[in-house]
């Protein structure tokens, strides 16, 4: 918590200028495309992570399907989870993260800029009403960032159990799941070492098409993502080069 009120502090002034631009381009759709918007979040976490002495690495943009819909399911360590992802991804994407997560600046500012969605932990309604929304955006082209953790604690480098109903997303729509393996992404707003130099890695994975998951279950599903990232993380760590 420290890391992140050290960002806020030095970056008051930018704060006073950012987020007033950021909710007037949220609020005018019309006149500031997907894309404009999504840019401008991507400019904003730039100049976090330069705040946070973060210098992110990634791999594996080729992998991102073209000119299709698809859905990332990453494995979750902090705050800067979803951000990390956008800022190395060009394609326009948003995500889906809990009603109770408390991260009152920027947080609002973000889900508007990406029409991100909040659900509720615990209401089936909520879970419903949100499947039924994203399913109709993912029909429409959209693309995803969903943890199936479901949330994160100290979990750092290591991964939980992947709940197989967040892959109802991508299997109803019969789209591609791209496995998402990140590292020390925690470093970079959960970390008590203000000054330290970290360097998140960010690693898009093979995607998961239709015809290679249409005869699994989702636990299978689940289990299978689950494996793909946990293997990646033990070989970047490692320092196994391919």
């Amino acid at each position: 918590m420290r890391k992140f009120i050290y960002i806020i502090l030095v970056n008051l002034v930018r704060l006073i200028y950012y987020i007033p631009k950021m909710r007037w381009y949220a609020d005018h759709p019309k006149k500031y495309s997907e894309k404009d918007r999504y840019e401008l979040l991507r400019h904003c976490i730039k100049i976090v992570e330069r705040t946070a002495f973060a210098n992110p690495i990634s791999s594996g943009q080729e992998n991102l399907p073209k000119n299709s819909s698809y859905v990332m399911f990453p494995n979750h360590q902090g705050k800067y989870d979803a951000l990390g992802i956008i800022s190395q991804n060009d394609d326009v994407c948003s995500f889906i993260l809990r009603d109770d997560l408390k991260w009152p600046l920027l947080l609002p500012e973000a889900c508007a800029l990406v029409n991100a969605k909040r659900m509720r932990r615990g209401s089936r309604r909520d879970a419903i009403n949100v499947l039924n929304t994203v399913q109709d955006e993912i029909k429409a082209g959209k693309r995803y960032i969903i943890f199936p953790e479901g949330g994160y604690a100290d979990n750092k480098n290591s991964t939980t159990e992947f709940k197989p109903g967040t892959f109802q997303f991508a299997t109803r729509e019969k789209v591609p799941i791209v496995p998402v393996a990140l590292i020390d992404t925690y470093k970079v707003l959960n970390y008590e070492r203000i000054f330290e130099k970290v360097t998140p890695q960010i690693h898009f994975l093979q995607p998961i098409y239709y015809d290679e998951y249409k005869d699994l279950t989702t636990t299978q599903i689940a289990q299978m993502v689950k494996s793909r990232i946990d293997s990646c993380i033990a070989e970047k760590l490692s320092g196994h080069k391919e």
